[in-house]
């Protein structure tokens, strides 16, 4: 090649790889939720050797630093601050798709190719959808482990059309509602873009987001956006957003509506009032527990803390406050995309960590897989290794990991 263009090829993908990431020392973090089929039902996603056990626990054993064992709802032990201690026991990690190089390859999952693979969503047939965030891609892996490109054709850019043909820069947050529609933060183009299939069509939209960096509240493209990360979709349809470089947490309607709902707009760490004192640093992940009504937003700044977010009962937001972060043990660092179970655990890619949390609804955290140092090995969850996991999703007691620099989906089920 010339190396004039060799020059021009590296910078360019070094600008696009600096969109990104943002200012994240990694790639990034994510909140993700479990998503139910429209008749209520949850299903498995693929079936790779020795993982499709049923359901877990969620109240499963855990092991503390001094070989007992304790409920994941009580407190963590207090000499514990590294990623190897307090992993629950009799879980096993495999790789469901994803052979480690970088690449966009689809097929069999032992052969498909990711690049930095974010946040992921269940939609209501059992498939997982992922933000393939360096590919500018939507990608889907069947029940029977099959992975495809639901959407993008991998160039940069912001065009809505049909899926085969719409393009997308540096997806992040996915989320999937009751109906199939799968909803995405295109966090480089500053909107928010939704997907609608039938069987014979797929057709990209934008939801919301004038493709400007922005806070203006307002209807569909009349809203802006300031690189939108984490994404959660309730069962009415409303979206939610983690709106990372405006410091806000916002709402998107089925209709396109868009309204602030916690954050004053500069960083900080403030408790309090949702709309006029609460803070936040850098929102990027973002879940939502309707069975308590709240929802969860953890930060890239701040410590990386888990903030909860109560409303009132005509769904108003009320109050912020700080359910884990700074302090707990272990300690959590650089978290990404999280997911919460039926019991109201919320899962956590601790990122900077490179192991799996769980919190508890009161705030204790346990390590559910992930030794601490960085690696691609499969096994038992408490020698299991990840390195840098982005996003994370549950779905009838099995955990899905993107493991973002592996370029691998993983899979956390209960050992046979």
């Amino acid at each position: 090649m010339n190396p004039i263009r060799e020059i021009v090829f590296f910078t360019l993908a070094t600008v696009i790889a600096a969109a990104c990431t943002g200012s994240d020392p990694i790639l990034g973090s994510t909140l993700d939720q479990q998503e139910a089929g429209s008749d209520g039902s949850k299903s498995d996603v693929g079936n790779d050797a020795g993982s499709d056990a049923g359901a877990a626990d969620t109240d499963a054993d855990v092991q503390d630093s001094d070989g007992s064992k304790s409920d994941a709802g009580d407190d963590a032990s207090s000499d514990a601050g590294d990623a190897d201690t307090d992993t629950i026991l009799q879980y096993d990690v495999t790789t469901l798709a994803g052979t480690g190089d970088d690449g966009s390859n689809d097929g069999p999952g032992e052969t498909a190719t990711f690049n930095k693979p974010w946040g992921m969503a269940i939609g209501p047939d059992g498939s997982l959808y992922i933000a393939d965030n360096w590919n500018h891609k939507i990608r889907k892996i069947a029940t029977d482990g099959k992975v495809s490109t639901y959407a993008g054709t991998g160039s940069v850019g912001y065009a809505d059309n049909a899926c085969s043909s719409a393009t997308f820069f540096c997806p992040e947050g996915i989320a999937v509602d009751k109906d199939g529609n799968v909803y995405v933060a295109d966090a480089a183009n500053s909107v928010i873009r939704k997907i609608t299939s039938t069987l014979t069509t797929c057709q990209v939209s934008t939801l919301a987001g004038s493709g400007f960096a922005g806070s203006a509240d307002g209807v569909g493209t009349e809203a802006s956006f300031n690189f939108p990360r984490g994404l959660t979709v309730d069962t009415s349809g409303n979206v939610y957003v983690a709106d990372r470089s405006n410091n806000k947490i916002r709402k998107v309607t089925r209709a396109g509506v868009v309204i602030t709902i916690a954050g004053t707009g500069p960083a900080g760490n403030t408790n309090g009032a949702a709309l006029t004192t609460a803070t936040f640093d850098e929102p990027a992940g973002i879940a939502v527990d309707e069975t308590l009504g709240v929802l969860y937003v953890n930060e890239g700044g701040n410590n990386a803390d888990v903030r909860k977010i109560t409303f009132d009962g005509m769904g108003n937001p009320l109050t912020v406050s700080t359910l884990a972060g700074l302090g707990v043990s272990p300690a959590i660092d650089g978290i990404g995309l999280n997911a919460i179970d039926a019991n109201g655990n919320l899962y956590v890619a601790d990122g900077y960590n490179n192991a799996i949390r769980i919190i508890s609804p009161a705030g204790d955290v346990k390590t559910l897989a992930g030794t601490g140092k960085a690696g691609a090995d499969n096994g038992p969850a408490d020698q299991a290794t990840f390195n840098g996991p982005l996003g994370v999703t549950s779905n009838a007691g099995i955990v899905y990991v993107a493991d973002g620099y592996n370029n691998k989906i993983r899979k956390i089920a209960p050992a046979p």
